[in-house]
């Protein structure tokens, strides 16, 4: 990182993070029993994976359990601002955690912000325009999420009059092959992607519905994510994110619903950030 970047870091330290991993989604269950990794894999199009019934229950045990521990431990009274991914999972974790049954902080802003959004492997990772976010999450500031636009990865999406084309075809064109001659003849022929070059897969061998966000998109985000925590104004700061965000900052691998408080000082230099 360059030497204005360090000197911000030494500047902007952030005491505590309370980090948070989402709880248990549809997807998370369907990876178990069918890893990511494994032979025939097949994606299974679960857009913007929900949180599962034993998720939900994860996320209101640390209610209780932030609850029963005080603000001693955990320090609650202190949070000032609390910024969630714009996944599903993200902000229904977020809502279960810290407003349902006692709001536990009651007069804290609750921002929505891309940059925490997962590493995008699978469908599960496709989220939903702030249009819909806003329906279902009326309480929360959208305002980094821009209107009408996809803010998910999508391949060579350099086209402002395509968004909304993207987005569908995406959603449509499902199964596509590792790296096969067939999926680069797909974008060849199709008028709509033309201008864009080839997409090259990086993960293992399956049927995905996506492509999926290359290494060094991952790490440059992750850097800008850095950034943005260490420009907020507030000390005491809460997240809500995900098993690979949070990893690529910290290099701790987070359980679902595992609190952390953590020290900006704890981020890493180089994000923990890997194909396998």
């Amino acid at each position: 990182l360059h030497t204005a970047y360090r000197r911000q870091r030494q500047m902007c330290i952030r005491d505590r993070l309370l980090f948070i991993r989402h709880g248990l989604s549809e997807m998370n269950e369907r990876l178990q029993v069918m890893p990511w990794y494994s032979e025939n894999f097949v994606d299974g199009a679960l857009w913007d994976s929900k949180l599962s019934s034993i998720g939900i229950e994860q996320a209101r045990s640390l209610h209780k359990k932030l609850i029963l521990t005080g603000t001693e431990e955990y320090q609650l009274h202190r949070i000032e601002v609390l910024l969630s991914s714009p996944l599903t999972r993200a902000l229904h974790t977020s809502e279960l955690v810290f407003y349902d049954e006692k709001n536990l902080l009651p007069d804290v802003n609750r921002i929505v912000h891309p940059l925490l959004r997962e590493r995008l492997y699978l469908s599960s990772e496709v989220g939903r325009c702030s249009s819909e976010l806003k329906d279902e999450f009326p309480d929360w500031d959208l305002t980094e999420i821009p209107p009408g636009k996809p803010w998910w990865y999508i391949h060579n999406h350099t086209n402002e009059k395509n968004d909304s084309i993207m987005t569908h075809y995406h959603r449509d064109k499902i199964h596509l092959h590792k790296g096969s001659e067939h999926q680069h003849e797909q974008y060849k022929n199709n008028k709509i992607l033309s201008e864009y070059s080839p997409y090259i897969e990086w993960r293992p061998e399956g049927r995905y519905c996506c492509e999926g966000e290359p290494n060094h998109v991952f790490t440059s985000r992750i850097q800008q994510l850095q950034q943005y925590i260490l420009s907020r104004p507030e000390k005491y700061i809460a997240v809500v994110a995900h098993w690979g965000v949070l990893k690529a900052l910290t290099g701790i691998e987070f359980q679902n619903c595992e609190a952390r408080w953590v020290s900006s000082a704890e981020f890493l230099t180089i994000p923990d950030v890997c194909d396998e």
